[in-house]
């Protein structure tokens, strides 16, 4: 069950960064997936590994202010997406 539920937040992850071309900082990353940001940061951080979606050169801001990487979906990511099973009880989104 574990392994299914980190590939579902993978699929969320990426799914949320194609639906969002111009960029997601974790934080909304965490809020559009519904999960908690530690949760997600390490499926973010499992798709940059993957070349899925790379580091911008732009700044988001946390809720306390602090500055924030915005992170971007590549080509790459786009395309592996459109290959990816929708995983069950997910509904597909672009």
């Amino acid at each position: 069950m574990l392994m299914q539920n980190r590939k579902t937040d993978l699929f969320l992850a990426l799914m949320a960064h194609v639906s969002n071309p111009d960029g997601l900082t974790d934080y909304e990353l965490a809020e559009i997936c519904k999960r908690q940001l530690n949760s997600i940061n390490r499926r973010r951080s499992e798709l940059r590994d993957l070349g899925f979606v790379q580091e911008t050169n732009r700044k988001g801001t946390s809720p306390n202010g602090s500055p924030l990487t915005i992170w971007k979906v590549t080509k790459r990511g786009v395309k592996e997406f459109l290959k990816l099973d929708t995983p069950n009880g997910v509904t597909r989104r672009r």
